[in-house]
C-alpha cells in the first residue's frame, strides 16, 4: 500500500531584535551615544562660542588653560654711579689771577662756589678776598665786599643771604650778613665773636652756630637774618659737646648733648616755628651732627684716630656704620660724602654701599658737599692750593 506523505515546507523563522536579549542593551547604548554626542556638541562647540558673547571666559576641557611660564625676572638696571670714573669727572676751580696761592672754605650753591683767596702779607697768609666761581662759565671773580679784619671764613649763601666770619689773625672776629638782593652789597654785623671762629650753618632766613662765650661755657645760637634777633637754644658748661658743630635743615636745628642717664651722646632737634624739641639717643658719643630731613649723621669722637661715621634714618632708626677712620664728612639728600686715608668716598643710601669719588693718583682733603657736588683740595703737592670738584650721579 502506498503511503501518501504530506509535503512539509520548512522555512527558517527570524526572531525580531526587540525579542532578543541584545535589544535593550543596543537601544540603551544608542541613547547614551546620542547623549554623549549632544554633550560633546554643547561643551566643545556651543559653550566656547556662546559664553564669550556674554563676557564669560571659557576653556574647553580638551584644551585646558596652559600653565603660564614664570615671568623672567628683569635684570636690575645698574645705578649710574657704577659707571662713574673719578679721573673723567673731576674739575679744577680756575682762578685767573696769580695773586692768590691759598684757598679755603669753599661752599657750593646753585651753580656757584664761594671761597676765600689768600695772599702773603708780612709773612702771614691773609684770606683777604672772597671769590665766586661760576661752574657753567668756568670763571672766577671777586665778590667785592670790604673786609675789616684779616680773613673771610666759612662763607655760606643762598638766593637771599650771604653770611661769613670776618676773622682776626689770632681768633675771633665778626659774624656778618649781606643781603644779596641789594646793590651795592653792604655787610651788616650780626655779632662780635671774641674767642674762636665758629662754623655757621645757613637755612633759609636762619643761621645756627655754637660759640665759645666764656672760660668754660659755649652756647648754641639761632638768628633770624631778617630781624637779626638772636636766640640761645642751648648752653654747654665745661662740656666737650660745646666743640661740636650744629646743623639746620628745613627749620629744624640739630645739635649734640650728653645724656644725663648713661653718659653717651644724644641728638636734640628743635623746630624753629613750633619750639617742639625731640631727642634721639644713638648710644654712642656724638660729634658734628648733621641732618638732611631724613637721616642723622655723626662722628663718634672728636676727630681722633679710629673715628667712626654713623647714620640713622630718623629718631627711631638703627645706627648704620658707614666707615672707620673718618676725618671729615658732609651730608647730602641722597648720600653722605666722607674722607678717609686722603680719599673721598660717598655712601649712597639707596644702594647701601660706598663708592670712591677721587682719583687714585691724588691725595685729597675733603672740603664739603652740596646737592650732588663734592669739593676737595688736591694735596698731592703743596706748591699751591688746588681746589677740585665733581658732580656724582645720584639717580
Amino acid at each position: 500500500m502506498r503511503r501518501r506523505f504530506k509535503k512539509i515546507n520548512y522555512r527558517r523563522r527570524h526572531r525580531s531584535l526587540n525579542s532578543s536579549n541584545l535589544g535593550p542593551i543596543l537601544k540603551l547604548s544608542a541613547v547614551v551615544l546620542l547623549v554623549l554626542i549632544a554633550l560633546f556638541a554643547i561643551i566643545f562647540v556651543a559653550l566656547p562660542k556662546l559664553l564669550p558673547l556674554v563676557g564669560i571666559e571659557y576653556n574647553s576641557p580638551l584644551f585646558p588653560t596652559p600653565t603660564p611660564e614664570p615671568t623672567p625676572e628683569p635684570t636690575p638696571t645698574p645705578h649710574p654711579i657704577e659707571a662713574y670714573v673719578p679721573e673723567d669727572n673731576e674739575h679744577e676751580i680756575i682762578v685767573s689771577s696769580n695773586d692768590y696761592r691759598w684757598y679755603a672754605d669753599p661752599f657750593h650753591y646753585n651753580g656757584e662756589i664761594m671761597f676765600s683767596g689768600g695772599k702773603l702779607v708780612d709773612g702771614n697768609v691773609h684770606l683777604s678776598t672772597l671769590l665766586n666761581y661760576n661752574v657753567e662759565a668756568n670763571q672766577t671773580k671777586e665778590v667785592g665786599i670790604e673786609l675789616n679784619n684779616a680773613h673771610f671764613l666759612f662763607p655760606r649763601f643762598n638766593d637771599k643771604w650771604l653770611v661769613y666770619i670776618d676773622g682776626n689773625l689770632n681768633g675771633g672776629g665778626d659774624l656778618m650778613v649781606v643781603d644779596r638782593t641789594q646793590s651795592p652789597l653792604v655787610p651788616r654785623l650780626i655779632k662780635h665773636i671774641y674767642v674762636g671762629q665758629c662754623r655757621v650753618k645757613l637755612d633759609g632766613d636762619y643761621i645756627a652756630w655754637i660759640e665759645h662765650t666764656g672760660t668754660n661755657m659755649d652756647k648754641l645760637f639761632v638768628c633770624d637774618l631778617n630781624t637779626l634777633e638772636t636766640t640761645t637754644l642751648a648752653t654747654f658748661n665745661s662740656s666737650s659737646y660745646g666743640q661740636s658743630t650744629p646743623d639746620i635743615h628745613d627749620g629744624i636745628v640739630v645739635w649734640a648733648e650728653q645724656s644725663e642717664s648713661d653718659g653717651n651722646g644724644i641728638i636734640k632737634s628743635a623746630n624753629i616755628n613750633t619750639g617742639e624739641i625731640s631727642i634721639f639717643a644713638p648710644l654712642t658719643y656724638v660729634h658734628d651732627v648733621e641732618y638732611n630731613g631724613t637721616y642723622f649723621a655723626w662722628l663718634d669722637s672728636l676727630h681722633s684716630e679710629d673715628t667712626k661715621l654713623y647714620i640713622s634714618k630718623g629718631n627711631s632708626g638703627e645706627n648704620i656704620l658707614v666707615c672707620d677712620d673718618v676725618v671729615e664728612y658732609g651730608l647730602s639728600d641722597d648720600f653722605i660724602a666722607y674722607s678717609t686715608d686722603e680719599t673721598v668716598y660717598i655712601y649712597i643710601f639707596s644702594q647701601e654701599k660706598s663708592y670712591r669719588v677721587t682719583p687714585d693718583r691724588e691725595r685729597v682733603q675733603f672740603m664739603g658737599v652740596s646737592d650732588n657736588m663734592i669739593i676737595w683740595m688736591d694735596v698731592t703737592t703743596r706748591e699751591r692750593d688746588v681746589l677740585r670738584y665733581a658732580f656724582v650721579p645720584v639717580d
